[in-house]
């Protein structure tokens, strides 16, 4: 590469000239990571592939990295690593909540896991969430039933129902709560 190395003035026309040099101009670079190489953006998706895999520490580090880069992508990385650890953190409260049979906490927190999974970016974890909240709706509604309120019994059924119609609990909810009518005064 050429750069200007000193300039003379052509009395003449008043046009000032310049002399080339082959000799490269020297400056400070600052080190640049994988990610930015060249000044490009950085490929987000091998985060998203490692997200994929259930790696959420991995994958929060990668976006992580991502973020610290300072580029383009920078601002995305950083709402995408912070999304990938409260997925991470409501899907293992949720998950442990569905297992042990707290339907009202397992509810609470798929939601939250399904409300960052999607902030993500891909709602990957879409299916099994939604099948995991059918189940946890419905057996909520079930317990209210249980409890007398069949219109709050009804409600659940019907979010459930848009989670997942084929759900064996959401069936049952639905065949009772809609049995039980509740009574008007007339």
């Amino acid at each position: 590469p050429q750069r200007a190395s000193k300039s003379k003035r052509d009395d003449d026309w008043g046009i000032e000239l310049v002399e080339l040099s082959d000799k490269p101009k020297r400056t400070k670079r600052r080190k640049k990571s994988k990610s930015s190489e060249g000044g490009r953006v950085p490929n987000l998706t091998k985060g998203f592939l490692i997200y994929r895999t259930r790696k959420f520490a991995k994958a929060r580090s990668f976006f992580e990295d991502a973020a610290a880069d300072g580029g383009p992508a920078s601002s995305r990385a950083e709402r995408t690593a912070k999304a990938i650890g409260d997925f991470e953190s409501a899907y293992a409260s949720g998950n442990s909540a569905f297992k042990s049979g707290d339907w009202s906490t397992a509810e609470k927190r798929l939601m939250a896991a399904k409300r960052a999974d999607s902030s993500v970016g891909g709602d990957y974890f879409d299916a099994e969430l939604s099948s995991k909240l059918a189940t946890a709706k419905a057996k909520v509604g079930l317990k209210e039933l249980d409890g007398g309120d069949a219109t709050r019994a009804r409600k659940l059924y019907l979010q459930a129902l848009n989670f997942n119609s084929g759900d064996s609990a959401v069936k049952e909810l639905g065949g009772l709560a809609l049995v039980q009518e509740p009574t008007t005064a007339a």
